[in-house]
Order: C-alpha cells, then sequence, then structure tokens
C-alpha cells in the first residue's frame, strides 16, 4: 500500500487533534470507538509556521556566544499560542540587526558566512577540491560526502537492520 501526503483543500490553515477516550475492556465491541471523540481544530497560518521554521533554522546556527539570549527566545517556540510571540521578539532582537542580503537576488541571512556560501550558487565558484580525484565543489560538507566514493565509507546505520549507507 503506497502512501502519500496530500494538501487538502479544505484543511489549508487548520491542524486537527483527535482526542479520543483510552478504550475500555468492558465496552462492547459493536459500538463505534469514535463516538465519544471531541475533535478540536486549531487556526495555525502556513505563514506563521514557515516564519517559525525559519526561526528555528537560525537559531540551530547560531554561535556558542548568543547562547543566553537563545534560551529565552526558544522557551515558546514550539508552543501555538506563543508562535506569534517568539517569532516578533527573535527578530527584534537579532534577526533585523544583522542583516546580510545578497545584491544578486536579494536573499537575506543573518551571517555573513551564510551569505559568502550562498553567492557561490551565482558565482559558480567551487573552492573545496578533492586530492583524490580533482573534482571541485562549492560546499565543504559536498566534498565530504564526494570522498565516500573512494573511501567506500558507509557512516550511517538502518536502525531496523545492519545495512550501512553513505
Amino acid at each position: 500500500m503506497d502512501i502519500k501526503e496530500e494538501r487538502s483543500e479544505f484543511i489549508d490553515e487548520y491542524e486537527c487533534f483527535i482526542e479520543m477516550p483510552p478504550r475500555m475492556e468492558s465496552e462492547d465491541p459493536i459500538e463505534d470507538p469514535l463516538e465519544d471523540t471531541s475533535i478540536k481544530i486549531e487556526t495555525i497560518g502556513e505563514k506563521n509556521i514557515n516564519a517559525c521554521q525559519e526561526i528555528l533554522e537560525e537559531v540551530t546556527n547560531q554561535t556558542d556566544k548568543n547562547a543566553k539570549t537563545l534560551q529565552r527566545e526558544t522557551q515558546y517556540i514550539c508552543d501555538l499560542s506563543d508562535k506569534q510571540k517568539s517569532i516578533d521578539f527573535y527578530k527584534e532582537d537579532n534577526f533585523e540587526d544583522k542583516q546580510y542580503n545578497c545584491k544578486i537576488c536579494k536573499a537575506r541571512f543573518n551571517q555573513k558566512d551564510n551569505l559568502q556560501d550562498h553567492i557561490r550558487t551565482h558565482t559558480g565558484e567551487k573552492p573545496f577540491k578533492c586530492d583524490l580525484c580533482d573534482s571541485r565543489f562549492n560546499h565543504k560538507s559536498h566534498l565530504q560526502d564526494h570522498v565516500r566514493t573512494h573511501t567506500g565509507e558507509k557512516p550511517f546505520k538502518c536502525k531496523l537492520c545492519d545495512a550501512r549507507f553513505k
């Protein structure tokens, strides 16, 4: 059976939580188990979810010098009721002050290194070179992945069996 995710045209900005009472042993198996089920629907808004996700990515890229600030910023990020509050708080304290803009496509970054990495997508610069075959890459991680083709290293292990992967 193939399982695929589809976006419903009817539930674009809602997330459903089905609350179901635990089934008791004495219940009649013919009864409908969803009869006493309540459904709670909360408006989340796609815009807020995307903004929160971007903030979480930015938070994970911060350096240790910002650790204290990050602790107080992240304490409410995952709580739906305080999501927008966290987004505004984060933007005021960190993002707006540290803007590095790409002059080519107007992409914005809060760290200079991230902007420099991004600019390579426009220039085609590939500063990372394989010592074994002279292939070049625009990101260090891409070089590290490539080196595995030479070494045969398979650092990732399946949790269900002993299979390993690049």
